[in-house]
């Protein structure tokens, strides 16, 4: 739309408001404190504009609000613990701000949350497990941003998870953890990118057991053994990203490994099989 400017405190006179869109546009500045007397809103749309500021503790009072989106602008400090008050929040999408510090383990209260993206952002220090406790996330987007641990037991909750991603903005963030077996639990798992961190040891066999998998990437860490023939078993595997590992052995070539090339296994040194992968056979 193009507006700029402020957001006029007079909106927070539009009692009535279910939904605020004002994305993509050029709004500048703070957000004014007369929103938190739209009790009614379930949609908040600020995403593409340029406000900044800390994100406002005041959110807390929507206890209606659903859909929550800040994405590309200019918040800064602190998210505030108050935030995830919002217990019927289902999309959280703090994404390519300059936000900082820490994710308060109270994300864990949000049990309605199904997509959370923090992704770019100024985060110094791990997602807390508690996130990992919440059963109806889809997506969980923490690329650019320090992941921490990730649980041995992450399948047991995260059943309707659809994508996982972490891309550190730095050095690796799950700098020298193994890949959990459990993860082969994750059965609605579409995404799976855990690159450009220091993953070490193997890649589990029960990995095989994600049906729906369409996308893999661990390129760019530390692992090492055999890639599981299990992966055999993946009949929507579309892409892989297994480069610069330390991955020996062969190649499978059967079921989706058709369809790849050496693209998706460059820079690992033992691996061997058809000559189409650039390998010894």
């Amino acid at each position: 739309m193009g507006l700029t400017g402020t957001i006029p405190r007079l909106l927070g006179n539009l009692s009535f408001l279910v939904t605020l869109d004002l994305s993509g546009n050029k709004f500048q500045g703070s957000l004014p404190q007369e929103i938190v007397y739209l009790h009614r809103l379930r949609v908040i749309n600020l995403s593409f504009n340029n406000f900044t500021g800390q994100i406002p503790s005041w959110f807390s009072f929507l206890t209606c609000l659903k859909y929550l989106n800040l994405k590309k602008n200019n918040f800064t400090r602190l998210i505030p613990h108050s935030l995830f008050n919002l217990l019927k929040l289902e999309n959280l999408i703090l994404s390519s701000n300059s936000i900082q510090g820490i994710i308060p383990e109270e994300i864990g209260n949000l049990h309605s949350l199904k997509y959370v993206d923090i992704e770019t952002n100024q985060l110094n220090d791990s997602i807390p497990s508690s996130v990992f406790n919440i059963s109806t996330p889809e997506t969980i987007a923490l690329g650019h941003s320090p992941f921490g641990n990730l649980p041995t037991d992450v399948c047991l909750n995260l059943t309707k998870l659809k994508k996982l991603s972490s891309i550190p903005k730095a050095v690796g963030a799950l700098c020298n953890l193994n890949i959990p077996s459990s993860t082969g639990g994750l059965q609605m798992l579409l995404t799976l990118s855990l690159a450009e961190n220091k993953l070490q040891g193997s890649i589990p066999d029960s990995m095989g057991d994600l049906s729906n998998l369409v996308f893999l990437d661990l390129s760019n860490n530390n692992l090492s053994g055999l890639i599981p023939k299990s992966l055999v078993a993946l009949q929507f595997l579309s892409y892989v990203n297994l480069s610069l590992n330390n991955l020996w052995g062969e190649i499978p070539s059967d079921g989706p490994f058709k369809n790849f090339t050496s693209q998706s296994f460059m820079s690992n040194g033992g691996l061997c099989g058809s000559t189409r992968f650039l390998v010894p056979p």
